[in-house]
């Protein structure tokens, strides 16, 4: 891949993920090494943790393939509004509370999507 100058969306997001999870693992088990003994054997973790994985890996997927059709500066915007959606769900679903500073802040995300939207 390395060699090359090119790869794939899945390559990259294999590799991604898999050192990113050698060096969280390594560092985890370092500090915890009980925790992770006993997490690994309870099936609700392993599960939860694969879950988690596994979005993780389909969204940067994704990632990948957007931006091998699209210019990086306009898929970056698609992703801008997430803490928006995010804040939102929050709301919704978990019952937060939606202050203030959360108003302020998604004012301020939506202002600049629509400045650089109007930039191009």
């Amino acid at each position: 891949i390395f060699e090359k100058n090119e790869g794939f969306p899945s390559q990259i997001v294999v590799i991604r993920n898999g050192i990113g999870a050698v060096i969280l693992f390594s560092i985890f088990f370092i500090i915890f090494p009980i925790q992770v003994i006993n997490m690994l054997l309870d099936p609700v973790y392993v599960f939860w943790g694969f879950a988690m994985g596994a979005t993780y890996s389909i969204g940067l997927f994704f990632w990948y393939q957007t931006l091998s059709s699209l210019d990086v500066s306009k898929a970056s915007i698609l992703v801008s509004p997430t803490p928006v959606v995010t804040a939102i769900f929050a709301t919704l679903l978990l019952h937060e509370t939606f202050t203030f500073f959360d108003f302020l802040g998604t004012l301020i995300i939506i202002t600049s999507i629509i400045i650089i939207m109007r930039e191009k």
